[in-house]
């Protein structure tokens, strides 16, 4: 999971409200939430001012999301 999935979600938000708030599709959404595609430098410092995080909390210097360790949880089934 990445963190930008993980703060869209204790934030109450689908994907679908996310991309509407910033102007694009739901699929960009998750294919970047998903890490299939680098988002452009727009892209992530919209979504950072939307969670109202620095870019460099959820992205990486080359701009991929950053992923976040979930080991000590279990998974729901």
């Amino acid at each position: 999971m990445t963190q930008i999935e993980l703060i869209r979600r204790m934030k109450g938000l689908s994907q679908t409200e996310v991309a509407a708030r910033l102007g694009v599709s739901a699929t960009i959404v998750s294919h970047t939430e998903k890490r299939y595609r680098r988002p452009y430098p727009k892209f992530r410092r919209a979504l950072a001012d939307l969670y109202g995080l620095p870019e460099s909390m959820l992205f990486s210097p080359d701009g991929w999301p950053l992923e976040v360790e979930l080991s000590g949880f279990a998974k729901a089934e």
